[in-house]
């Protein structure tokens, strides 16, 4: 889903990274009351090589359910989008986290930054501890081998003392193993912080 022009590139990119031969890429575009021309800047950003990848404009007020209830129809696998926050109608708000919240299907969404994939270099992934991580790793994984990414696999913990960071890497390197993957082809770093944040950081 592309909320504007200046998402396009950024959306577009990453829809086609996911791409196999058996995928289809429709682009629902989001074409507001007041006319953003958006089905151009999307055919310019397409360019003559992918003629087969489709372009559905929305224009209902209600974008967000309406893309939700186009999802539902055409039993979609996976929906990539980026941050947007669409004017509130009757109450109801239409931003990027209540369609990922209630989008009938896998979601990616495109946070911060302009860069493709092609141009991404090095990933950095820090585990929640929640069973989404290794559906995490797993893409990682099937992305960084597509684009020659060199991917860190971190986590924060606040052991001290001769043990620090040895809890944190035993189970990063459970995380990766569990996952099916080989922990030799990451990188695995434990930063030892009482604040997560701080860690992070």
């Amino acid at each position: 889903f592309i909320p504007a022009p200046a998402n396009a590139a950024s959306v577009i990119a990453w829809t086609k990274s996911f791409k196999t031969d058996e995928d289809e890429i429709v682009l629902l575009c989001y074409e507001s009351w007041f006319g953003t021309n958006i089905q151009q800047t999307v055919k310019t950003v397409l360019g003559d090589q992918d003629q087969d990848i489709s372009i559905t404009i929305v224009n209902d007020q209600l974008a967000v359910k309406a893309v939700e209830d186009h999802l539902r129809k055409e039993k979609t696998d996976l929906l990539v989008t980026c941050h947007f926050a669409l004017p509130e109608i009757d109450g109801v708000d239409q931003d990027a986290f209540v369609l990922a919240n209630d989008a009938p299907c896998k979601t990616f969404l495109v946070m911060h930054g302009e860069r493709t994939p092609e141009q991404i270099k090095t990933v950095m992934f820090f585990s929640s501890g929640y069973v989404h991580d290794s559906t995490t790793i797993k893409l990682l994984s099937d992305l960084g081998e597509k684009f020659e990414w060199k991917i860190t696999v971190a986590t924060v913990e606040e052991e001290t003392g001769a043990k620090a960071g040895q809890t944190g890497e035993q189970m990063l390197r459970s995380l990766i193993h569990d996952a099916g993957l080989d922990p030799e082809n990451f990188e695995i770093k434990v930063a030892v912080d009482r604040m997560v944040l701080a860690g992070v950081r």
